[in-house]
């Protein structure tokens, strides 16, 4: 099993990606294509731009153009899915002036072909979520409700009425505050294409 990554992004040419990925992950390391159980053939020599080794993965870098470029990770033990992440966060450090975007990421067996496939959190999407809509659309109702309630029926305890309506906007607060946040730390969302 491996992971295949598709970044856009600024124009950058192959020397200055591969010293952004040296300062990142390490010194190009040659050596770690003879542990590839992809890239171990002699043709790949010249078409890996990049290769490092971890002690949980080996990654392989290839330039395709300009603007794009591809990551392949092999796992040597761990969870390959946290591994992604980690990478991930790394690369939109590494590349972070270019304003990398994730295009594509999949998790691939190598005898049954791609298993699952990731893409990068948005806020929209990640406020999208159950989890996170639920407690702002109570959020909303509370508000709608407080001012309704202030101006009318409860004109005369309108300090008791408002702090029930405080705890449900206080809840829509916080959900809009994750999906910021998950948005902004770049984290991978999973979807399974198929199962093994």
């Amino acid at each position: 099993m491996y992971a295949e990554f598709t970044v856009k992004n600024k124009s950058l040419d192959p020397d200055k990606l591969k010293s952004r990925l040296i300062k990142k992950f390490g010194a190009d390391d040659r050596t770690a294509l003879q542990k590839s159980a992809l890239f171990a053939t002699p043709e790949w020599k010249d078409k890996i731009l990049y290769a490092s080794e971890k002690p949980s993965y080996l990654l392989f870098a290839a330039w395709v153009q300009e603007d794009e470029h591809q990551i392949t990770i092999e796992p040597v033990k761990g969870n390959l899915a946290d591994t992604c992440q980690s990478v991930w966060q790394s690369i939109r450090k590494a590349l972070k002036r270019r304003r990398p975007k994730l295009t594509l990421l999949t998790l691939v067996d190598i005898k049954s072909g791609a298993i699952m496939k990731a893409k990068a959190c948005k806020f929209g999407s990640e406020l999208g979520r159950s989890e996170n809509i639920s407690p702002v659309v109570v959020g909303v109702v509370a508000a709608i409700y407080g001012l309704i309630g202030w101006y009318t029926f409860a004109s005369k305890d309108r300090g008791e009425f408002i702090a029930g309506a405080v705890t449900g906007v206080a809840a829509a607060l916080v959900a809009l505050c994750l999906a910021f946040a998950a948005r902004m730390k770049g984290k991978l969302s999973w979807e399974v294409i198929s199962l093994l």
